[in-house]
């Protein structure tokens, strides 16, 4: 999720509304908000740092001393700040001092699944027809080599590996769609293996990072050695559980998707705007839940299917890392790798 500075939210909150106030009253008076809010902070600066200023502009060495003393404040709460943030990570890592085999395990998984990714990301192109530098066949030619290589090849599934083994060219458009919602995968495990500093908000749309996926891949040095905590996971599946129900009501609404329309989730959508606003994300708005700068109700029903996809997978991938957290094997994890070619499975489990 996004950062809680409180500048940063008032800057995301004003970039989403401005461009809507002439045709939307709700922006109009959010816009208002952040303005008064903004007079008023600097209200109370003025009241309270300009007695003080003033003392120290004439009797501390005039503006030499005004300076002296910003300058002091500001590497106090930078040393305060990096403290605080290295306290918390301190704290957080000695309540869960990962085994080696789980975070190795993790790191197995990720590159299975960065593989499937970029093969898919392969047939893309190829169906495509853009040019690369690499002749058919070569790219599958390398992936194999490097799964045998690094000892990966036997932990991959049987189904995945006669994907993987198959030509080049020959996925179908499903196929790819489906593997490609797996980025997701991924994503939620940089984070787990802190090597993101946050989980970014499914608002992105599921946007895909060409350099993630290519680290993932190679696989850099790892010289982590602790995990996120159960607690960090558990507070980040709530408002996906909640994020996926919305757009599965939006769905079923479209007729788009089979099934009814939860009612009481359309309830708990307040909740994940509750949830978004004490973490900064200043996108959330009263009416809808935010999705590329839009809300979910007004976005075309393709990028709702595909976030759908990209919310599950984020889902069961929480569900599975917080099981390895709590000493109940990769399984889970497995379960989550040879889910790449039934993405509607990984719906229903992620919605019950």
């Amino acid at each position: 999720m996004a950062s809680n500075n409180l500048i940063l939210r008032w800057w995301r909150q004003l970039r989403f509304d401005v461009p809507r106030m002439r045709e939307h009253a709700p922006s109009r008076g959010r816009v208002g908000v952040v303005v008064l809010s903004i007079a008023t902070v600097a209200g109370v600066v003025v009241l309270i740092f300009g007695p003080m200023g003033w003392f120290e502009h004439r009797y501390g060495g005039g503006w030499w001393g005004i300076g002296t003393v910003v300058l002091m404040y500001a590497l106090a709460l930078t040393v305060r700040r990096w403290m605080k943030r290295r306290n918390e990570t301190t704290t957080l890592s000695l309540a869960r001092a990962t085994a080696p085999s789980q975070r190795e395990g993790m790191l197995a998984r990720r590159k299975i699944v960065a593989t499937m990714v970029s093969r898919a990301a392969r047939e893309v192109g190829l169906h495509a027809g853009v040019a690369t530098d690499a002749p058919v066949g070569a790219v599958r030619a390398a992936q194999l080599q490097r799964l045998r290589a690094e000892g990966l090849w036997e932990s991959v599934p049987t189904s995945l590996q006669a994907m993987l083994a198959a030509p080049e060219g020959s996925w179908n458009t499903e196929t790819t769609g489906r593997v490609l919602v797996h980025l997701e995968v991924i994503v939620v495990l940089n984070w787990i293996l802190k090597e993101s500093y946050e989980l970014p908000s499914l608002s992105r749309g599921g946007a895909v990072d060409g350099e993630m996926l290519r680290e993932a891949l190679i696989g850099k040095a790892d010289r982590g050695s602790y995990l996120r905590t159960e607690a960090e996971i558990a507070r980040q599946e709530g408002p996906t559980r909640v994020y996926l129900a919305r757009l599965q009501n939006e769905l079923v609404k479209r007729g788009a998707t089979e099934g009814e329309v939860d009612e009481e989730m359309e309830k708990y959508a307040g909740q994940y705007m509750m949830y978004a606003a004490s973490v900064g994300e200043a996108e959330v708005v009263a009416e809808d839940l935010p999705l590329k700068g839009g809300l979910i109700r007004d976005a075309p029903t393709a990028d709702l299917l595909h976030l759908r996809g990209v919310a599950a997978v984020r889902m069961v991938t929480l569900a599975a890392t917080r099981d390895v957290l709590m000493g109940l094997g990769l399984e889970r994890m497995d379960e989550v790798v040879e889910g790449i070619i039934d993405v509607n499975t990984l719906i229903f489990y992620a919605t019950i």
